[in-house]
């Protein structure tokens, strides 16, 4: 991970997630050049000590190759893997477009 990709408590949930009242560990992997079965397994640890001190961990804009991982690990669900959000591409003439 590079720096400033904070893990940081939050409440609640949405949709999917736990609603509960622990908190959720938030892990941002925007930053994470390079994935592999290190990282996995750093990420499962990490997965483990959150849940032991009573919170979940969440693992946000994973790239793909870190959730292919995680998803052939079976690690996905345990982990709150929630993939990188892909931009909206717009075709010209879409009915979304307005001037």
């Amino acid at each position: 991970m590079s720096p400033g990709h904070a893990i940081g408590p939050t409440q609640g949930g949405h949709g999917k997630e736990p609603a509960l009242s622990r908190h959720a560990v938030i892990l941002d992997a925007a930053g994470l050049e390079r994935a592999d079965l290190e990282t996995v397994d750093a990420l499962a640890r990490l997965g483990l000590v959150v849940r032991r001190c009573g919170s979940v961990l969440r693992i946000e804009n994973a790239p793909e190759d870190l959730a292919e991982l995680l998803r052939l690990a079976g690690l996905v669900r345990a982990l709150g893997v929630q993939p990188r959000r892909q931009p909206e591409r717009r075709v010209a003439g879409d009915p979304h477009d307005r001037e």
